[in-house]
């Protein structure tokens, strides 16, 4: 997972703000399920990069989803062990995954401060605040 640009490489923030683009959220309701469901990508993703999948199996309603396009949203990623395995651990997932929340708290940044807007007339939630600021300033002041 690539923070930075290299040329002619996309940064995982690009490929996080490409794949929000894709869900057309209407409101804040959809904006946040988009958000939660590319997360729960996400840290699959960082599962499968470590292996995880190699003990442990994706199931539920949120592997119904992401698996078979089945209409329903879980907050839940459910697996179960491929065998049973009472010394099983976590901590050798938790690297990947640690490094994915890493990447999405940059991206969340990017996207929360830095990144246009077109609900707020191509501004940067930034830019947007300051300009909101000055307006309300100018109307005390008048």
């Amino acid at each position: 997972m690539h923070l930075c640009h290299a040329k002619g490489t996309e940064t995982m923030i690009d490929i996080l703000r490409k794949r929000l683009e894709r869900y057309s959220a209407s409101d804040a309701k959809q904006a946040e399920q988009a958000l939660k469901e590319i997360l729960q990508e996400v840290s699959l993703y960082g599962l499968w990069r470590a292996d995880f999948f190699e003990v442990a199996a994706f199931q539920g309603v949120t592997c119904l989803r992401i698996l078979h396009g089945l209409p329903r949203f879980s907050e839940d990623l459910d697996f179960i062990l491929r065998t049973p395995d009472k010394k099983f651990r976590w901590n050798p997932y938790f690297e990947t995954l640690d490094h994915a929340r890493e990447v999405i708290g940059l991206w969340q940044k990017d996207y929360n401060s830095i990144r246009p807007h077109s609900s707020l007339g191509k501004l940067t939630p930034e830019e947007f605040q300051v300009q909101q600021k000055d307006f309300f300033q100018e109307m005390v002041v008048s």
